[in-house]
């Protein structure tokens, strides 16, 4: 990866879940990339990203993945995913409503972070995360003490 390569797409949720990433993950693959993208992003602010609420990179190397539907532990009720496919894209889409972004659009890493610092707030975890399985063995928790 490097500046002037196409833009990488995210999941919306992911743009969370790099904040909190230790190392830790579905598989090996996906570990592997987790890292590779988090130490790129961590070096490059002005890298440009698309965030989605559709299956990623990321998610491609998940063993939960089905198709496009995530298979994985639902973090939220069935009522709350409603006709949504999986509880990953109502993840997604409250994270597009909690830091204004657009999806399918282009922006650059710097004004990501930024959005997560003036928008996220702790009181958003439970509603964003609900019960996700990697709440209590991520940095997650900072994540949202830091945003706001």
């Amino acid at each position: 990866m490097n500046p002037v390569s196409e833009p990488i797409t995210i999941r919306a949720h992911n743009l969370i879940c790099l904040q909190g990433f230790e190392g830790k993950g579905y598989s090996p693959e996906f570990i592997e990339l987790m890292d590779r993208i988090h130490r790129y992003l961590s070096n490059n602010r002005g890298a440009r990203v698309i965030v989605t609420n559709r299956p990623d990179n990321f998610c491609h190397s998940c063993p939960h993945l089905d198709g496009e539907t995530c298979m994985g532990m639902p973090s939220h009720s069935r009522s709350e995913i409603g006709d949504l496919p999986d509880s990953a894209t109502l993840m997604d889409n409250r994270v597009f409503e909690i830091l204004e972004i657009t999806p399918e659009a282009v922006y650059v890493w710097g004004e990501i972070l930024n959005k997560i610092e003036q928008n996220l707030l702790p009181v958003h975890m439970d509603y964003i995360c609900g019960t996700c399985e990697w709440r209590e063995s991520s940095h997650c928790e900072r994540t949202f003490r830091l945003g706001g």
